[in-house]
C-alpha cells in the first residue's frame, strides 16, 4: 500500500458559502493529524457514521499556499468534495482502513520496554497482576499495527479483533514451519 494510514478527530465543521463557483462546501477542522499522511484526492471515511467522501483540499494555518498533503502532528482543515453531515468527535481515516479497536497482551519479560514509549496516540495500558500488560488502541486499519505486533514475536498475544488474531497466528505458524524444515 503506497499511502500511510492516518487518524484525524473532528473538532468542528464550518460552512462556507460562495466558495468553489458559488457552491456551499464544508471545512472539517481537526485536531492535529494523529498518525499517517492525508492527501488531496484521498477517499476518506468518517466513523462511526460510515460516510465516505474525497478530500478536495487541505487548509493549513499560516500557509502561503494550500498544501497537497499533511502529515502527523500538523493541525489541518479539509474541504470535502461533497456536502455531508457528521458530528463533532468523529474519526477520519482512509476509506480502506477504517478504525479498529485492537487489544494485545504483552508478556512480563517485555512489559517495561512497552511502557517506555507511546506507541499510538490512542493507546491505553494496564498492568496485570501477573506482570503482563494489556494494551488497547483504536487504530486506522490493521496493516501497520500487524507488522508492529509481529516484531514482538512470542512476547505478544492479539486478544482482538479475532480476524487480526487469526492473521498473526497464521503468519507465525508459517514462519515456524520454515524453521522446522
Amino acid at each position: 500500500m503506497d499511502q500511510e494510514t492516518f487518524n484525524l478527530s473532528i473538532r468542528k465543521f464550518l460552512k462556507m458559502v460562495g466558495v468553489n463557483s458559488q457552491r456551499e462546501i464544508e471545512l472539517a477542522v481537526g485536531k492535529a493529524l494523529e498518525t499517517g499522511t492525508l492527501k488531496v484526492g484521498d477517499e476518506i471515511l468518517f466513523s462511526p457514521s460510515n460516510k465516505r467522501v474525497r478530500v478536495a483540499s487541505i487548509e493549513a494555518w499560516a500557509a502561503a499556499k494550500a498544501p497537497l498533503s499533511a502529515s502527523a502532528g500538523r493541525s489541518v482543515g479539509i474541504t470535502l468534495d461533497d456536502q455531508i453531515f457528521v458530528q463533532r468527535g468523529e474519526v477520519v481515516s482512509h476509506a480502506d482502513q477504517p478504525p479498529v479497536d485492537v487489544e494485545l497482551r504483552f508478556a512480563p519479560a517485555v512489559a517495561s520496554r512497552v511502557l517506555e514509549a507511546t506507541w499510538h496516540p490512542s493507546q491505553r495500558v494496564e498492568r496485570e497482576t501477573d506482570g503482563s500488560l494489556r494494551w488497547t488502541a483504536t487504530v486506522a486499519g490493521t496493516i501497520e499495527i500487524r507488522l508492529w505486533i509481529l516484531s514482538w514475536g512470542a512476547d505478544v498475544e492479539v486478544i482482538g479483533p479475532e480476524e487480526l488474531r487469526r492473521d498473526v497466528a497464521a503468519t507465525l505458524e508459517r514462519a515456524s514451519q520454515r524453521y522446522r524444515a
